[in-house]
């Protein structure tokens, strides 16, 4: 990500801490009734079954990054991404959950969870308790049973709109076979179900991890 979200990712990943001057500065900023005055046109739309999952859910990843998840809009944007990911056990097919639009596929329902939904769930702790430590981990497992994941659009309107997509789109290739950028977005995710504490529970990245 560029922008905000990228640099204080970046600051958090060196260790800075909340309450390093211009770190506190940025997040007080995101805490303004007017924090997002110049959004891009679709997000602030909150049509979750569409794949849009609102500006919020970015904002509260930003505050993960430092450890900070006790403001309500956190809170909801958890239980609301507990929901998104849970969903993915009971899809049947990607068929079953897509249309297609000038060639191209797009969410007709229960979408994908995306980059910052692992993101949101992988830097937070409030939200971990065995019933949905297992509840996530065994959608994982179906995400991963349903790779490798197709290029799949958000439809709004007659435009198609790319997702922060989970890379890479095959979970289930053996390290043996990852290319360089694979294997790159590979470490990445992975860290993300390692911090999430699923790894024990899902056969597939218990191996790779092996």
């Amino acid at each position: 990500g560029t922008g905000a979200e990228g640099a204080l990712r970046f600051l958090s990943e060196m260790a800075v801490p909340h309450t390093y001057p211009v770190v506190q500065s940025c997040l007080e900023a995101l805490l303004k009734d007017n924090w997002n005055p110049d959004p891009w046109k679709w997000s602030t739309e909150f049509k979750p079954e569409s794949g849009l999952f609102g500006a919020d859910n970015v904002r509260a990843v930003v505050f993960s990054y430092f450890g900070i998840e006790d403001y309500d809009f956190i809170q909801t944007e958890i239980q609301r991404t507990l929901g998104y990911v849970g969903e993915v056990s009971s899809i049947p097919s990607i068929e079953e959950i897509t249309g297609t639009y000038g060639n191209k596929l797009y969410y007709t329902g229960t979408p994908l969870p995306d980059l910052y939904n692992l993101k949101l769930l992988a830097f937070t702790q409030s939200w971990r308790n065995d019933e949905n430590i297992k509840a996530i981990a065994g959608a994982i497992e179906r995400l991963i049973d349903l790779s490798p994941l197709p290029n799949i659009y958000i439809k709004m309107k007659s435009q198609l709109i790319a997702p922060a997509r989970i890379s890479p789109s095959n979970l289930k290739l053996s390290l043996l076979d990852l290319k360089p950028k694979e294997w790159f977005w590979w470490t990445h995710t992975m860290e993300l179900f390692a911090r999430m504490g699923i790894v024990k529970r899902v056969p597939s990245l218990l191996r790779q991890a092996n």
